[in-house]
């Protein structure tokens, strides 16, 4: 029987109680959810949208980050010269995240070539947006990840309840 019909087994007192606990706790979720969404619109928006390509490629950024960490580590060992040339520092990079795309670009590149190539671009622009985050910007970065996540199940959570 449905929550918001009378029952024999509940006086209309009851009945009228429960319903109304009921309607101010979709009040609450309802309030809750806008909040939510309100948060992760703000989220989307920082960093370039860089938040929402993350979520969406479904990376680990923890990953990405020690990628990162790698190449800088091999970037202080560079001599002053290759650090300033930036096809060096393109080589460095290619060869420090060669793994990583070829892993990620074997999930999204379908038999067509063109497909590839644009699938091999989106990865590359993505990983050079991530790397060339300050540290502070990082480290925001990952804080709004999580806290992107974490909304966003919480939101799927609520729409289910207010089914």
């Amino acid at each position: 029987m449905s929550e918001t019909t009378y029952s024999q087994k509940q006086t209309p007192v009851q009945w009228l109680l429960n319903n109304r606990k009921l309607q101010k706790q979709h009040r609450q979720e309802s309030m809750r959810l806008r909040e939510i969404t309100r948060r992760l619109q703000q989220l989307e928006q920082s960093n370039d949208g860089l938040v929402p390509k993350i979520m969406q490629a479904d990376w680990n950024l923890v990953e990405v980050v020690a990628l990162r960490h790698t190449y800088e580590k091999k970037l202080k060992a560079l001599s002053i010269e290759k650090v300033v040339d930036s096809k060096h520092r393109l080589k460095l990079f290619d060869s420090v995240t060669n793994g990583f795309k070829k892993a990620h670009t074997k999930q999204i590149a379908e038999l067509n070539l063109t497909a590839a190539r644009r699938a091999t671009d989106s990865v590359d622009e993505l990983l050079l947006q991530v790397f060339d985050l300050s540290s502070q910007e990082k480290n925001k970065l990952m804080l709004d990840v999580k806290e992107y996540r974490e909304l966003s199940s919480e939101a799927k959570s609520i729409r289910r309840s207010l089914i």
